[in-house]
């Protein structure tokens, strides 16, 4: 064998050895092995509204800062009836004495015809995250 060919067939041998060793290759995971996992966000909570009673005698201003501007507002001798569209399902109506004074009466109604009145507090719930829940009040000890 002349030199060229034996050096030739010695860079072959020493080529086809490295990839016999297989060099660095990527390590195969594992089956069992546990990704990391976080608790999965908690639901959010329904605070119901204010009872309808504890805006009677007060001053509609007070019920406009919870339901907004009424929808509808017709005076009706020396008081008003005011409508609140509350949302897709309720309708609160309030009697105001004098007018733009203190809540008379205050009801809820379906927002479509034929079905049931929802009470007020819950026309005037609110989704709330679990964050902005305040915390249980602890009993003093003694």
């Amino acid at each position: 064998m002349s030199f060229p060919r034996a050096l030739a067939a010695s860079a072959l041998l020493a080529t086809l050895a490295a990839c016999a060793t297989g060099g660095s290759e990527a390590p195969i995971p594992t089956p069992n092995a546990a990704a990391p996992t976080t608790a999965p966000p908690a639901p959010p909570l329904v605070m119901r509204g204010p009872s309808a009673d504890s805006f009677l005698g007060r001053p509609v201003a007070d019920l406009e800062a919870v339901l907004g501007e009424p929808a509808l507002t017709r005076s009706e001798g020396r008081s008003e009836f005011r409508r609140y569209d509350v949302g897709a399902d309720c309708r609160a109506y309030a009697v105001v004495t004098p007018p733009g004074g203190a809540v008379a009466s205050l009801t809820t109604g379906p927002a479509t015809r034929g079905e049931d009145a929802p009470a007020f507090e819950d026309c005037t719930a609110r989704t709330v995250s679990q964050d902005e829940v305040p915390p249980a009040p602890v009993a003093p000890t003694r």
